[in-house]
């Protein structure tokens, strides 16, 4: 675990996992450290941007995608939000697997609103985040 002390000054960098500039240590460690994954959460922890094991940050649409699968697999039938900036996997992934795509607007806090409104499980967004509920 990197930076595991909290810390709200944030000392090592700002907790935006969106900046490509803030996952430079964790991408350094899942080298280093030959993990299969790295999780950067943001300030609230209630966004996570992935990393694969050789350090290369994954989509936002593949994780999404990726998560609803494994979501819907235990909870068919559930709606899973996404932006509309997404790829064309992710709603059709979502109904292979039983679930119910909702689109949104781009912003996290579109995609909150509508997973409040919903009942989503969970949703996801291009840009390499999902959000928890």
């Amino acid at each position: 675990m990197l930076f595991g002390e909290l810390d709200g000054t944030f000392p090592n960098h700002p907790a935006d996992p969106i900046q490509p500039e803030n996952l430079k240590d964790l991408q350094r460690a899942v080298i280093d450290e030959r993990a299969d994954i790295g999780l950067a959460f943001d300030g609230d922890a209630d966004r996570v941007f992935l990393v694969d094991d050789e350090g290369v940050a994954v989509s936002g649409s593949t994780t999404t995608a990726m998560v609803a699968r494994s979501i819907l697999e235990r909870h068919p039938g559930e709606t899973v939000v996404h932006n509309l900036i997404c790829s064309k996997a992710v709603p059709e992934v979502i109904r292979e697997a039983g679930g119910t795509p909702v689109r949104t607007r781009v912003g996290h806090s579109f995609i909150k609103q509508v997973m409040a409104d919903t009942g989503a499980v969970f949703g996801g967004r291009a840009l390499g985040a999902l959000l928890l509920p």
